[in-house]
């Protein structure tokens, strides 16, 4: 058994712990009733409370291969340690991550977030009031300002990395196309899609990424719920669609093989394929880059971040094409 600080919140459940092993952020516990996973929560409760109730109505739909908690000994889903640590125990599903290079599991994932989507509307869910939308006009003003930021810096160093170097020869189109959608997104009716969100209680899982797709034997598996929020679907589907096309260089046909099968459960609106095609186009990875370095030692710069950059680059033709093939008149 792993000496863990941890291990002592366990004394907390009905269970017995049969061994126990790091994961990632986590800890592993083989116990008598089944393979369990303990986290550290920094949340408030009543999100918790929130998220335990979301998970039930999902599996209420049929989809039972989520997050579920497991209660402590006095029936709550929070646990504290000695040390006043806050922790929560869920049942922990054995498998690879979803393969986002072979098509047969990102028709299956794509299927599941769709079906998900469709579980998780709720407006009549309590405490869903309180939550705020995201604005993504607001977001890519500030990506923007922060490129221009960054860009100013770069300018006043006197000596150049090759990490700087390739960003200076590459700014102008990636600040131009940063400024294009900006100004796509100036006539866009931002509130009356909130509205809309809002009145159908749109709740999206928050981090809908391979490494929480889980293929568990012959069914597929979703976790790690805890950055739920209110928000259009289509915020997760850019997630699980860009990554998709990232792993693949923008290949068209992954892109369709996403959105086709996603479409044929859950359909997207007019509207929110524009926010889909916002969210595409905008230059989020090289701002990504440019963040990374502002806010790292700019005295070393890793050989790793320069490749990143220049994948960047070169999948930027690949990108447009897809946009213009796919998205636009999709």
């Amino acid at each position: 058994m792993v000496d863990d600080k941890r291990i002592g919140v366990l004394e907390n459940y009905d269970l017995e712990v049969l061994r126990t092993y790091k994961g990632r952020g986590a800890l592993i516990c083989e116990t008598d009733q089944g393979l369990k996973i303990l986290r550290e929560y920094t949340g408030r409760e009543s999100r918790v409370d929130f998220q335990d109730r979301l998970l039930s109505r999902i599996r209420l739909a049929g989809i039972t291969d989520v997050d579920s908690y497991v209660r402590n000994k006095e029936n709550q889903i929070l646990s504290t340690d000695k040390m006043n640590h806050t922790y929560i125990l869920k049942d922990c599903y054995e498998g690879p991550e979803c393969n986002i290079c072979h098509p047969d599991e990102i028709k299956e994932a794509a299927g599941n977030l769709a079906r998900l989507h469709r579980a998780m509307t709720c407006p009549e869910e309590e405490g869903i009031e309180e939550m705020v939308i995201h604005s993504i006009k607001n977001e890519f003003q500030k990506h923007t300002r922060e490129l221009r930021k960054v860009m100013n810096y770069m300018r006043r160093r006197s000596c150049k990395s090759e990490f700087e170097l390739y960003f200076a020869k590459y700014f102008d189109t990636f600040y131009s196309e940063a400024e294009e959608v900006l100004e796509l997104t100036r006539t866009w009716d931002e509130p009356c899609f909130q509205d809309t969100i809002r009145k159908k209680g749109q709740i999206c899982h928050g981090e809908y990424t391979y490494h929480n797709i889980i293929m568990s034997g012959q069914n597929i598996a979703t976790i790690n719920f805890e950055k739920f929020q209110l928000d259009t679907p289509v915020y997760d589907l850019y997630q699980f669609i860009r990554k998709v096309l990232e792993k693949n260089d923008w290949a068209v046909a992954m892109g369709k093989l996403v959105l086709e099968t996603y479409e044929k459960i859950n359909p997207l609106s007019e509207e929110e394929r524009q926010n889909l095609f916002f969210r595409l186009a905008y230059p989020e990875k090289f701002w990504k880059m440019a963040n990374h370095y502002y806010n790292s030692n700019k005295a070393w710069i890793p050989e790793k971040n320069i490749e990143k950059l220049r994948k960047i680059v070169e999948q930027n033709s690949a990108k447009h094409f897809f946009l213009e093939q796919y998205v636009i008149d999709y």
